[in-house]
Order: C-alpha cells, then sequence, then structure tokens
C-alpha cells in the first residue's frame, strides 16, 4: 500500500511593523491643498471675521463709558505734625485729663491715615452725608438690603501703596481709587473720603 502524501501548508507569516515615524502616503497634507481649501473657503473665513468685528465695535459702543478718580497722598511733613509733638504737657497739675502726644513721628502718622483710609467709618459717614443709598438705589423699597448696599460701595473704594517708577521721587505714596459711570460723583466721593480719613487722624 502507498502512502499518499498530503501537501503541508506553511505557517502564515505576518508583516512586518512599519517603522516608527511612518505615515501612510493618503494621511500626508499638502500644504498646496489646505491653501487651495483656503481659498475656496475665503469668503466664509472673511464674513465671520467681519461680523465678529462689527459685533465687538457695537457692543463696545452700548456699554456705559466706565470712569475712574483716583487721588494720591503724601506723607506729611516734620512742620504738618509738629502740634502732636506738644512737649511739656504731661505732668501739668490742674489739668485733668489733658495727656502730651510725644515722640509722634512721620510713619506712624501715616500708618494711622492708611489705616482709616482704609476703615469702614469714614466711608460710612460719606455714604450716609451724601445720600448715596438714594443715588444707588432710587427704586429700593423696605426690603432692599441696606447693608449689602453699602458693602458693595465699600468695596468699590480701592487703597493701594504703588511703588515709585524708576526715576521717580521715592516718597511713599498711597492712593485711593473708584470708578463708576458718572465721573463727577466718584471724584466727589473720593475726595470726601479721604477728608474724613484726615481728620481721623
Amino acid at each position: 500500500m502507498t502512502r499518499e502524501e498530503t501537501p503541508q501548508t506553511p505557517p502564515p507569516t505576518m508583516p512586518y511593523p512599519p517603522p516608527y515615524g511612518y505615515f501612510p502616503q493618503e494621511d500626508e497634507i499638502s500644504l498646496i491643498d489646505l491653501w487651495n481649501v483656503l481659498v475656496k473657503k475665503k469668503r466664509t473665513i472673511f464674513g465671520l471675521t467681519a461680523i465678529a468685528t462689527i459685533g465687538a465695535v457695537i457692543f463696545a459702543l452700548i456699554q456705559p463709558p466706565v470712569y475712574k478718580a483716583e487721588t494720591t497722598f503724601l506723607p506729611p511733613t516734620e512742620s504738618d505734625i509738629q502740634a502732636l509733638n506738644v512737649q511739656g504737657v504731661q505732668g501739668v497739675q490742674g489739668v485733668q485729663g489733658v495727656q502730651g502726644v510725644q515722640g509722634v513721628s512721620v510713619d506712624s502718622v501715616y500708618t494711622m491715615f492708611k489705616r482709616n483710609l482704609s476703615s469702614r467709618a469714614p466711608r460710612k459717614s460719606v455714604f450716609e452725608k451724601m445720600g448715596l443709598l438714594d443715588i444707588f438705589t432710587p427704586e429700593r423699597d423696605e426690603n432692599s438690603n441696606v447693608i449689602a448696599i453699602f458693602d458693595g460701595f465699600n468695596k468699590s473704594l480701592s487703597v493701594s501703596s504703588p511703588k515709585p517708577k524708576k526715576g521717580e521721587d521715592s516718597s511713599p505714596t498711597i492712593s485711593l481709587s473708584m470708578e463708576g459711570a458718572d465721573p463727577d460723583l466718584i471724584a466727589e466721593i473720593v475726595n470726601n473720603v479721604g477728608s474724613e480719613a484726615q481728620q481721623a487722624t
């Protein structure tokens, strides 16, 4: 008997993986093709750009302008605080409740003024004297939160100590600023708050 030999099928071979960084030809983007697409869509691109620009201009025009009022305070001079440096008042017989203020320096007075400028008391005084509650909320009712309205006003006032620029006087300064839609009103508020802080110092 003869044994029939069956042909053996060779094992399947796996193709070698493409080298790293290889991209098929169809995935490559030609700059020329990209340019042609942009040229075809140029009207759409220019149109969208023009619409966005016009919209931004219209939005800027319809918005109410915002003004900023700012005042800067310089440190007091020695002559300004001379009246505070009362010599020989302590120990005066026959005067009760009078204490001399000795050793008051420019720095201590300026620090106290900055603290008063940032405190609520001068701002609350200006808020009430100028009737700002009626100005800021003319349509308020009995349910309006007056404390919240004042807190908003208080936060709108900003105190800063800007650093002098190169070539300018190196004396420390304190700035009080406020932003708003009425330039005359915010300028008056800033000046009045500064005056109240000076009186409290």
